[in-house]
């Protein structure tokens, strides 16, 4: 025998409220400039393939119309060589990469504007990309902080890290340290060179 139930659901209700303040900031891009943002949230998540030229790789990565090459060098639309930084409004010209100089880690890297095309007459005579970096700091924030990263890979290869930050109202410190530590070319060109006599 069936039996016969009577439910009434009623209808949640809801409220909604919007605040409107005039001092929220445009939407739109006001740069004239052609030029790529990296957050340090963008950092983060990209998987860069070497320490020794990390900054170029987060570059190539992030920055359409970047071409890498097997040196850790980039090339900027085509432009060979002719890239600049501006690290917290301070040039470097020099060519930065594992072959001619030490890269500025990207662990200390807060954000990061890649200009490219036509870069405004500010930043000097390169013609083809400018990179103005902004390193990170630990100003305000009084909490302790950091990070420690380890991995190892093939041929002995080991790579390790660490940043830290602590600050005040009114100052920051923040270090940032990587390593990598590999076995000698010599040594397993020497095994195997070994191994063939012993046949």
């Amino acid at each position: 025998m069936p039996v016969e139930l009577n439910i009434v659901l009623e209808l949640a209700g809801g409220k909604t409220t919007v605040t409107v303040t005039s001092e929220a900031a445009d939407l739109i891009e006001v740069d004239p400039t052609s030029h790529t943002d990296v957050d340090r949230s963008l950092i983060d998540k990209l998987p860069l393939e070497s320490q020794s030229s990390g900054l170029s790789s987060l570059v190539t990565l992030s920055t359409p119309g970047i071409a890498a090459d097997s040196n850790g060098l980039f090339h900027g639309l085509g432009d060979h060589a002719s890239n600049s930084f501006s690290v917290d409004g301070q040039p470097i010209t020099d060519q930065q990469s594992k072959v001619f100089s030490n890269q500025l880690p990207e662990d200390a890297v807060q954000s990061l504007e890649v200009i490219d095309g036509a870069p405004p007459a500010e930043f000097g005579g390169k013609t083809s990309v400018v990179i103005v970096a902004t390193t990170r700091s630990a100003l305000g924030q009084t909490q302790p902080h950091g990070q420690v990263t380890a991995s190892y890979g093939t041929f002995g290869t080991a790579n390790g890290g660490f940043n830290f930050g602590y600050g005040g109202e009114k100052w920051g410190n923040f270090i940032s340290r990587q390593w990598i530590e590999y076995e000698p070319i010599s040594r397993w060109a020497g095994i195997q060179c070994h191994a063939r006599q012993g046949e």
